[in-house]
């Protein structure tokens, strides 16, 4: 339900005037009307004031029901799952659909910010300004409503890299002005918070099992996770960035990609099965850095290590890139083709 249609049936039911409520949160009866018509919508330092002059939480008045929410997202998350299946199987690119999945999912539930930050990633991983222009005014409108800090603070880190995609630097410095480093990400705050809940327990001297602790330590653990794969991400554009210079040579180029190895042991930290995602994109990583100095040995064999580390996603997309970026010679090759049997097997 619309968020005005939900105010002017509050409004009406604690029997208050357009003017009387007006005079409550301390704006004008004309930006009542406004809201409650479509035309407008509550300034976000408004939305608490108002949900408690209604007498409702802000999740009442955005019209969410929690439990019901976090079943569709389970639900579209499920299905985005079986569509990067099917197309690691048959190499059949659905990134468009598994797009318009979260579509319709953000535009049904335009104050779940999950679902709208879901769009915005696939939005701004397609190469076409359009896209990453829809992804910026997504966001935007995020801002625009959005009470909770993590939620904005995710909102505003994203929205500095789909500005940097589309070369728009100066907006994504500004941006990052507003954010403080141990704030750069959501896994940061709420690592913070897990800190000062772990504190807090420590000093009132109360016995914490060791199942109670795993959960105490989880959004650390994540936080930990967050960094090290964001570092895994720097070393690699580091590299790309030095070569495309001409500031490194081969050997240079490849010891950048082998810094990152080390981290796979931070990022697979509480689940020994992301290793195997990790490792993929370390292979796959090195056998591009391997084919761009025409070294085709170890381009294949890092491939072959690729498709040996089993990995869960993309593969479909992957493929075509090979298509299109190593040589048909390099295709053809006994070991290029037994790799590729392999995973599309």
């Amino acid at each position: 339900m619309d968020i005005g249609i939900i105010i002017k049936k509050l409004r009406r039911g604690l029997d208050l005037t357009q003017e009387e409520l007006a005079e409550q949160i301390g704006v004008t009866s004309q930006a009542v009307s406004k809201w409650e018509s479509g035309a407008g919508l509550p300034d976000i330092s408004q939305v608490v004031p108002l949900a408690r002059a209604l007498g409702v939480n802000t999740d009442v008045l955005f019209g969410t029901n929690r439990e019901e929410d976090d079943k569709r997202v389970a639900e579209v998350e499920a299905r985005t799952s079986e569509l990067f299946e099917l197309e690691s199987g048959d190499g059949v690119d659905r990134y468009e659909e598994v797009t318009e999945l979260w579509r319709g999912l953000a535009r049904d539930l335009p104050y779940n910010w999950y679902a709208q930050f879901q769009l915005a990633q696939y939005l701004a991983s397609m190469p076409s300004d359009d896209k990453q222009r829809e992804a910026v005014q997504l966001l935007k409108r995020v801002l625009d409503r959005c009470t909770e800090p993590p939620a904005r603070a995710d909102a505003t880190s994203r929205l500095m890299f789909a500005y940097s995609a589309l070369g728009e630097f100066d907006k994504a410095q500004a941006l990052s002005e507003t954010l403080s480093g141990t704030d750069f990400t959501r896994e940061g705050m709420l690592a913070r918070v897990a800190r000062s809940r772990i504190d807090k327990r420590l000093k009132e001297n109360t016995d914490i099992s060791a199942e109670e602790a795993e959960a105490l330590l989880a959004p650390i653990v994540e936080s930990v996770k967050a960094f090290a794969i964001q570092t895994y991400s720097n070393l690699s554009s580091l590299a790309e960035c030095k070569r495309s210079l001409g500031l490194a040579d081969k050997d240079e180029y490849i010891r950048l990609f082998a810094y990152s190895k080390p981290l796979d042991e931070l990022i697979r930290i509480g689940d020994a099965e992301q290793l195997k995602d990790v490792d993929s994109i370390h292979y796959m990583g090195l056998a591009h850095a391997y084919n761009s100095y025409g070294d085709a040995d170890n381009a294949l064999e890092s491939f072959a290590l690729y498709a040996d580390s089993a990995p869960r996603i993309d593969v479909g997309t992957i493929l075509r890139i090979l298509d299109e970026r190593w040589s048909e010679e390099m295709r053809s090759d006994p070991r290029f083709v037994a790799a590729k049997a392999k995973l599309l097997g």
